[in-house]
């Protein structure tokens, strides 16, 4: 464990930066909360707010969240635990729970 974690840590924000100081198999729960790779600014104006929600829209752009949600489950998996879970609770209506369910990891 690096020498800057304790027991029962929890970390917020970006998980890629977070995730290269972690050991393999060191970690019990990872729980993560989506958008991914959305690039947006969440104190946009409305107007952005509507463009940015067209573009969502757009099957390659859900196309591409997926696949950037599978990487980064790919990669979060290999810091479990053998004894760990990782639940999977995406709040998309884009994804049914049996695209939850059958993400790649």
């Amino acid at each position: 464990m690096p020498s800057n974690w304790s027991n029962r840590t929890i970390w917020t924000g970006d998980n890629l930066p977070i995730m290269r100081g972690m050991n393999s198999e060191s970690v019990d729960l990872i729980y993560l909360d989506p958008p991914f790779n959305s690039k947006a600014n969440y104190a946009a104006k409305k107007t952005e707010y509507l463009k940015l929600e067209k573009e969502l829209a757009d099957p390659d752009t859900t196309d591409e969240r997926k696949a950037v949600i599978e990487t980064t489950l790919k990669k979060l998996t290999k810091e479990l635990k053998n004894s760990a879970n990782l639940p999977k609770a995406i709040d998309n209506e884009k994804y049914s729970p049996e695209d939850v369910e059958n993400f790649e990891c």
